[in-house]
């Protein structure tokens, strides 16, 4: 039997919904099972004692005789307790306090949390958390109710169209399967359906969340000139935010795209019956009328007070407007995720008279231009100021991306199978790998080796039915390990010192201390405003990333985040600075290991779903030949994955490095073992990044492989953006020459116009034959590839010669 079924039954919350909640529990309940109706107000639980009838929608609403109302706490002392609490946000801390002390820790109870709302500021900063039921969940525990359960309802459920028998949903935020089918029971009924969601947290910010958007539609609804198409955009817009604010938080998309989400977002921003959406309507109504206009000492109340102003014109409007409250918390944790959150911020800022009540409309205007769109060079993350969590770092949604790994996992089916089955090659490879970092002294694998091995010996030492533990725990070590710990500052920093470092080491010429950069740079920072970014440039050296960074970054677009192998993170000094750059750890001595291999794809998948810039590089190596290697298109699924996930475009950005010198280009040539440190800054010379058209990924998740389709279209973008520099060309046409000899100078001349015709598609840096020679001998005279005697040349580094004429094509 369900041990809710049992319990004593009580509604906290004296509105018009607390009204109809009640008889509804009623109605479901056996006829001898009292209910009890909780009001604040002991005067108005007394006049409804005596009348026996409340009042909603301008209606008498008979109370049924199984209910009683009450005002003190203490007839919840005895017993076992369903509270359904429908009390104003701005009650509801209070209630749940004051309920959660006088409940009988050694019973079971359970909390429905039918209030939309968030934690207040001060509750907030003490407990560091944000909705109401995980607030439930750490007050249980300090009382010792250890047997409280809390759970969330909402949905499209209109006061007006649940009174009038209209179809009608609630949706439980819960992952127990009792309180399940206990609000089942209690709830559903012929015109009301009740489904379920695991993600709690989902559930209750979608909740909290939707009401704004009402309030803003209600004002597009009133305003001259707009209508259906404005508040059509205007939900899209505002959805957006809401998606990214939630997600942000760890709520799964699949919520926010499904009953409590984009379903109860449309109800509530377009019925007539929403009364956030009403109170939208009427304030501007009375805006256009100038009822709203401030005087002297609103202004200076809306000024230093802005909460004020949106309490007392809410009170005045006697109605429950959970939106307006919700709107300071919502724009108060934005602030500190680093969310632009500009619909909601734009209502904020109309409802407290700081702006006129065109804003809303000006800031779809402006935000459809490409002057609106155009990126602030100055922003610190160098890049456009967009809506999402460009600056927040990785290990920020680590929670989130746990949890979608671990239902990945353990939801496919025979992948503990697999992982059980693998454990005993992992626990010899971590022995020796541990054996090694001791031996060699490497702190970080010593101090991190140790737990992982222990957790495979556990998993190798149970049966396949008893690991999720050790999985789970796994999961969370490796993501931990992963995530990155971008700091904009950081970066800002380092490439304020940086670049004149290299400008100086580079002999003060243009382009030494950030590259050349071009190509689709004004399409791309309209673009960047709305659409998430995945960048696929060229490899070619180490310091690609590093060019593409310090190239965006001067164009003034989104910086990405990018993986860097875990063996250049040798120690904390060293992992601090490349993780606050926004590197996110990438260990390639576990590519055998399929559960770190899926926590690293949910982790650049994520980002990316979330609004996070990134980058691969879809030849997955530098290429040793100094032309384009075969593409790993594997690499590309994230961004696939991350649009079938989310829903929102993903624009692949292809991205062209040309380098007039690799500082690696003797290890490629196989001339020497490994590049020494100081090539990096030496061997640099003039560097181009060059920006291709974006592909959406929209335009090929139809196709049977997306992932090669995008694949062929970077590939065409590179072949055609890539430059072609003068001592490339050079390379090329000594190295068709026979071994050992030397090339005339006004021979070489015919031969690099007769080139450069051949192939006039190519992106030459110069078509000017004479230029290209002179250039080319510099280059490769200073490289020490060649000698000049006379008017001949004499190739003396034939294979590195040969690396760089790959590069001519």
């Amino acid at each position: 039997m369900n041990r809710y079924a049992s319990a004593n039954v009580a509604i906290l919350g004296g509105g018009p919904f607390g009204l109809f909640l009640g008889r509804i529990v009623a109605e479901a309940a056996p006829r001898e099972t009292p209910i009890r109706m909780w009001y604040p107000d002991p005067r108005e639980a007394a006049r409804l004692r005596q009348e026996r009838a409340g009042e909603m929608l301008g209606q008498k609403l008979p109370l049924p005789e199984s209910i009683e109302v009450v005002t003190d706490y203490a007839v919840f002392e005895q017993g076992p307790w369903v509270l359904y609490v429908a009390v104003p946000s701005r009650q509801c801390e209070d209630v749940l306090n004051h309920l959660i002390d006088h409940l009988d820790p050694a019973q079971s109870h359970l909390i429905l949390i039918f209030t939309k709302g968030l934690l207040s500021h001060a509750t907030r900063r003490r407990t560091g958390l944000h909705t109401f039921s995980q607030y439930v969940a750490q007050r249980a525990a300090q009382a010792g109710c250890e047997q409280l359960e809390a759970a969330v309802v909402n949905g499209p459920s209109l006061l007006a169209e649940l009174f009038a028998g209209r179809y009608s949903y609630f949706n439980v935020g819960s992952k127990n399967p009792e309180v399940i089918e206990y609000v089942s029971g209690a709830l559903a009924s012929a015109s009301i359906t009740v489904s379920d969601s695991p993600d709690v947290l989902g559930v209750e910010l979608a909740g909290a969340l939707k009401n704004p958007l009402a309030i803003a539609c209600g004002m597009a609804e009133i305003f001259p000139g707009t209508g259906s198409n404005v508040q059509g955009v205007l939900i899209s817009r505002g959805y957006s935010e809401l998606f990214q604010f939630a997600t942000a938080l760890g709520a799964l998309p699949e919520t926010l795209l499904g009953i409590s989400g984009l379903a109860d977002v449309i109800t509530t921003a377009t019925s007539a019956a929403s009364r956030n959406r009403s109170y939208g309507m009427n304030f501007m109504r009375r805006s256009l009328s100038h009822e709203n206009d401030p005087g002297v000492i609103e202004r200076i109340i809306s000024y230093f007070y802005p909460m004020r102003v949106i309490e007392q014109d809410v009170l005045a409007s006697q109605e429950l407007v959970e939106g307006a409250f919700s709107l300071t918390p919502i724009l108060e944790i934005a602030e500190e995720l680093d969310l632009n959150m500009p619909v909601y911020a734009t209502l904020y800022d109309i409802l407290t008279r700081r702006k006129k009540s065109d804003a809303l409309l000006q800031l779809f205007v402006r935000a459809e231009s490409p002057a609106a769109n155009a990126t602030d060079p100055a922003d610190d993350a160098g890049g456009a100021r967009r809506a999402g969590p460009a600056n927040a770092a990785g290990h920020k949604f680590k929670q989130l991306i746990e949890h979608r790994t671990v239902r990945s996992v353990l939801g496919s089916r025979g992948m503990q199978d697999r992982i059980h089955r693998q454990s005993q090659t992992i626990v010899k490879d971590l022995a020796q790998r541990l054996h090694t970092a001791r031996s060699k002294g490497n702190s970080r694998e010593q101090e991190a080796l140790p737990r992982e091995l222990a957790v495979w010996k556990d998993i190798a030492g149970a049966r396949a039915d008893h690991i999720r533990e050790h999985i789970e725990e796994l999961i969370e070590f490796y993501v931990d390990e992963i995530s990155d710990r971008f700091r904009p500052a950081v970066r800002g920093a380092l490439i304020h010192t940086i670049g004149p470092l290299r400008t100086i080491l580079g002999g003060l010429r243009p382009g030494s201390g950030i590259p050349h950069t071009g190509g689709e740079i004004e399409e791309l920072r309209r673009l960047s405003t709305r659409y998430n970014i995945l960048y696929a440039p060229t490899h070619r050296s180490h310091l690609d990333s590093i060019e593409v960074a310090f190239g965006l970054y001067g164009a003034g677009l989104p910086v990405p985040r990018y993986a860097a192998g875990s063996n250049l993170m040798t120690g904390p000094f060293w992992s601090w600075i490349l993780k606050s750059l926004g590197a996110y750890a990438v260990d390639r001595e576990r590519t055998r290991n399929i559960l770190y291999l899926e926590c690293l794809t949910r982790y650049a998948t994520m980002i990316l779903e979330i609004g996070i810039p990134s980058l691969v590089y879809p030849e997955g190596t530098r290429s040793r030949t100094g032309g384009i290697v075969p593409l790993k298109t594997g690499l590309l699924s994230t961004a696939i994955d991350a649009y079938r996930n989310s829903g929102s475009e993903i624009l692949v950005v292809p991205v062209t490095v040309s380098y007039e010198n690799v500082p690696e280009d003797r290890e490629f040539a196989g001339v020497s073992d490994r590049t020494q440190w100081t090539a990096f800054l030496r061997g640099r010379t003039t560097v181009y990044v060059d920006v291709c058209e974006p592909i959406p990924v929209s335009r090929h998740i139809g196709a049977e492989e997306p992932a090669l389709e995008i694949g062929n279209e970077i590939l065409q973008a590179w072949n055609k953006q890539l430059r072609v520099l003068p001592n490339h060309i050079l390379a090329r046409l000594l190295c068709e020459s026979a071994p050992g000899e030397s090339i005339n100078l006004a021979e070489l001349e015919a031969r690099v116009a007769g080139f450069t015709e051949t192939n006039r598609r190519k992106n030459f840096a110069t078509r000017n034959a004479d230029r290209i020679i002179r250039e080319g001998v510099r280059v490769l005279k200073k490289r020490k590839l060649i000698e000049a005697k006379k008017d001949r040349l004499l190739v003396t580094e034939p294979a590195v010669l040969r690396y760089y004429s790959g590069m001519a094509g």
